[in-house]
């Protein structure tokens, strides 16, 4: 299992900031390979834009590679990768109309099995040192709407790299008032900094 450093606080406490200022400080520290990567996964476009605008510095000072996605297009990618161990011979795109289908040269699949098979997927050995080869360090941001299928896929992640994350559970777009995603941070033992509080504690 990677490390997993979780940064909590509401808006305008520096989640973001501190991010960044913990790659500057990483980045450093290793030789980073031509086919390593740092990732960054959000769960709206609007939020990757904006994160890949904050991360540019990470190939213009470093020359690193860095890749933004949302969680959805990294789910899609990786089952395309690896669609083979499903027995799925046709490149995978999102179902349009909400039910899974194949037409002649793709198969259509909802959002939500996307989800489920890339599940699968992460738990194979293979896949799971894929991508502890390519992203030695993956960076979540707005996790507090991370739930479901998503969630899980996020845990599977950890299990094969590090993960930093920022969460500020007042903001979550879900009408329910548990936050899974929080719920799950909280059962383990992972590094948290709290922004709203100014130190750091370890549940």
């Amino acid at each position: 299992m990677g490390k997993v450093i979780v940064y909590t606080g509401q808006a305008g406490t520096g989640k973001t900031y501190s991010l960044m200022q913990l790659l500057i400080e990483i980045l450093p520290q290793r030789e980073w390979q031509k086919y390593e990567a740092v990732l960054a996964l959000t769960f709206m476009h609007g939020s990757r834009k904006r994160l890949e605008s904050n991360l540019k510095f990470v190939s213009n000072d470093f020359k690193v590679k860095c890749e933004c996605s949302t969680i959805d297009s990294f789910a899609l990618s990786i089952l395309n990768r690896f669609r083979s161990y499903l027995n799925l011979s046709k490149p995978i795109s999102v179902s349009l109309n909400g039910a899974d289908s194949e037409g002649q040269f793709e198969i259509h699949l909802t959002l939500d099995t996307i989800h489920n098979r890339t599940i699968r997927l992460l738990n194979y050995e293979s896949v799971k040192a894929f991508i502890s080869n390519s992203y030695p360090y993956i960076i979540i941001d707005e996790f507090q709407d991370c739930n479901g299928t998503l969630l899980e896929i996020v845990k599977l992640l950890t299990s094969s790299t590090n993960v930093w994350i920022a969460a500020d559970p007042f903001q979550q777009l879900s009408d329910t008032e548990e936050c899974e995603g929080m719920n799950w941070i909280l059962a383990n033992e992972f590094e948290i900094i709290d922004l709203d509080a100014g130190g750091v504690k370890r549940t």
